[in-house]
């Protein structure tokens, strides 16, 4: 399916939005690869909404739970693998794919820093133990939650990419950085990737 028939077949998000300019994306990005040295990816660009395909721009450019989103897109029920984690005093690192649950493909590559004293020890747990997407281990537990979208982005394309997401070799990587508030905290940071795909390939 191109990229067109795609997008044609998105359902519009319900609101526009403003990003807000802050964070940098510098500090954001050094701030999620601190816990993560092993992590190594080209650093990404600030990109309009505009100058994103359009497939890429309707996954991307909302204030939604991106499980939510990839659930909604590809048809079935979301699941985490965590590829590498750290823990250094209240804070946890983890780099992630999510795939749908029958099928072998991933459709989404996640960098996430988590303020574990800003949740409830509860869910702080059940974060660590790894099992649950984020998106739905906080709705499971009934955590107020708002999505602050800071940045889309564009990483150039890498090898690096590829090995983390699959997709196409020699095509970009679409993604955005954003803050997730709990109960009106800012708790989790996210950089969430999607594989990287040639226009015309989706």
């Amino acid at each position: 399916m191109n990229a067109a028939k795609m997008a044609r077949g998105l359902r519009p998000f319900p609101h526009a939005f403003s990003m807000p300019l802050l964070p940098d994306p510098t500090t954001a990005w050094d701030r999620l690869l601190a816990g993560l040295p092993a992590v190594q990816l080209p650093r990404p660009e600030v990109v309009d909404p505009e100058a994103m395909p359009a497939w890429a721009r309707l996954l991307l450019h909302h204030d939604e739970h991106m499980t939510e989103i990839m659930a909604r897109h590809h048809g079935g029920p979301v699941v985490v693998e965590v590829q590498r984690r750290h823990r250094r005093g209240d804070d946890y690192w983890r780099q992630i794919v999510l795939r749908i649950a029958d099928r072998p493909a991933i459709i989404q590559g996640g960098l996430v820093r988590i303020h574990l004293p800003g949740l409830m020890p509860s869910v702080a747990e059940a974060i660590l133990l790894e099992r649950v997407p984020l998106g739905y281990l906080l709705m499971d537990h009934q955590v107020l939650r708002r999505i602050e979208l800071h940045h889309l982005i564009r990483f150039p394309s890498d090898p690096s990419l590829t090995s983390w997401l699959g997709g196409d070799p020699g095509a970009p990587a679409w993604g955005r950085l954003a803050t997730l508030h709990c109960d009106e905290e800012p708790v989790i940071e996210l950089c969430e990737v999607l594989p990287p795909l040639r226009e015309g390939a989706v």
